[in-house]
């Protein structure tokens, strides 16, 4: 099907603007995934888990990001970071099996 491409991050950051970007993005993801949970808990009574799951990911993400930001504060080093976002159109009836055959679609 259709993909388009686009390059979101590009650039050399200070360590704390690297911290800053990259963890607003993985919050956000967390709180979707968070409202998505509640959603669905709300509408059919049942937890959604997948959305728990990439709960858990985020977070321990999150945790191995800190840990490369302290590693870069203590090497006194800048982060290049480098992001591209790839959109594909899926037939709705086929996004489940996309979802499982694909792990990088989170």
């Amino acid at each position: 099907m259709k993909k388009h491409s686009f390059h979101i991050i590009n650039g050399q950051f200070q360590v704390a603007h690297a911290k800053d970007v990259l963890q607003s993005m993985i919050i956000s993801k967390i709180h979707f995934h968070q409202s998505e949970q509640f959603r669905i808990w709300e509408t059919t009574g049942q937890e959604a888990t997948h959305s728990l799951n990439r709960i858990q990911e985020l977070k321990t993400e999150k945790q191995k990001l800190n840990e490369l930001f302290e590693e870069a504060e203590k090497l006194n080093c800048e982060i290049v970071l480098n992001g591209t976002i790839t959109m594909e159109f899926v037939p709705k009836n086929t996004f489940e099996k996309h979802l499982s055959a694909n792990e990088s679609v989170r």
